[in-house]
């Protein structure tokens, strides 16, 4: 690794926006992670995804780019979990660290994740791929038996 290099149209170091194309050819900004002796570079485009370039196949954008935050994601009505539909309100199962945590969806995103409010308190967003819809519904506690006091 060195301390930077010349791309298509100017110098690079660690942390310079640029543009570069993705494995599909598409054109996008990109942040160079790191900067190699041998002419390539490690550049991070916006959505996260890495990619090892030729320094030479790599531009410094006419104007710089900062990443845009990413807004709110839109929600939908209904989404697809690794086992079936759910929509607001449904109850599901996540597997996290191992255990597994029951809880209700409070919002389906467009960004294929949800919001999940736990039974045990505490909220947070999963990817719908490892969401599930427990095999059994829990049953409600049953009602107290009255009993004659006879």
């Amino acid at each position: 690794e060195v301390d930077g290099g010349m791309c298509a149209n100017g110098a690079v170091a660690g942390g310079t926006r640029v543009r570069a194309q993705d494995e599909s050819g598409e054109w996008y900004n990109a942040t160079v992670l790191n900067v190699y002796a041998d002419g390539m570079c490690n550049v991070m485009f916006d959505d996260g995804s890495t990619l090892k370039h030729e320094l030479l196949q790599v531009y410094l954008p006419e104007e710089v780019e900062e990443p845009e935050m990413p807004a709110e994601p839109q929600e939908m009505k209904i989404g697809f979990c690794a086992n079936g539909a759910i929509d607001g309100g449904a109850r599901v199962r996540v597997e996290i660290g191992g255990e597994w945590y029951d809880g209700v969806v409070m919002a389906i995103y467009y960004d294929d994740m949800c919001k999940i409010l736990f039974d045990g308190g505490g909220e947070s967003k999963h990817a719908l791929s490892t969401v599930y819809v427990p095999e059994e519904e829990p049953e409600p506690p049953a009602e107290p038996e009255e009993v004659d006091g006879g």
